[in-house]
Parts: structure tokens; sequence; C-alpha cells
């Protein structure tokens, strides 16, 4: 999968395989503890029915890591906001009148 289909698809709780495309997803997978589910681009086709089994394989304890890092990143991207919504509050002119 792409990086955002995969973002989508974990924060559904729903496991995925990922194609390294770039350094994004690399990065992402690693945050996720899957890297055992990111393939080289090239992954001829038995790789990744081996992949795929793995998955359906390891579906249960999966599914509740993704649904524990989803959760951890949901709060990170909560307090990144609200740390946005601060700088820009404060960084606003104020009105007069």
């Amino acid at each position: 999968m792409r990086l955002h289909a995969s973002i989508v698809a974990n924060t559904c709780g729903v496991p995925s395989l990922g194609l390294d495309y770039n350094e994004k997803i690399a990065a992402y997978y690693e945050q996720m503890n899957r890297k055992q589910y990111l393939l080289p681009l090239d992954s001829e086709s038995e790789r990744i029915a081996e992949a795929f089994a793995l998955m359906e394989e390891c579906r249960e304890a999966d599914i509740a890591s993704i649904n524990l890092r989803a959760s951890t990143n949901r709060l990170l991207a909560m307090e990144a906001f609200d740390a946005f919504e601060r700088i820009v509050h404060n960084a606003s002119p104020q009105p007069t009148h």
C-alpha cells in the first residue's frame, strides 16, 4: 500500500502490507513496528504472498499492536495540533476597537 492508504487502514485497525517506495513509508512502518510487512517495491509475487500469509497468521496480535500504536499516534497528533493552535493564537494580531 502507499503511505496514506496504510495510515488510514491502520487507523481503522486493519493490517496492511507496504511497498517501500520512499523513506516516509519506511519510517511509518518502523514507527508502527510493522517492518516485517514492508516489502521492496520490486517484490516478486511469491514474496508478497508470503508476507500476506504471515499477516493473516499473526492477525489478532497485529490488530492489537496496530490499535495501540494508532492510539498513541492520535494522542501525539492532538498534542501537536494543540501546540500549533496556541502558536497561531498567540501570533495572531488582536482586533483593535
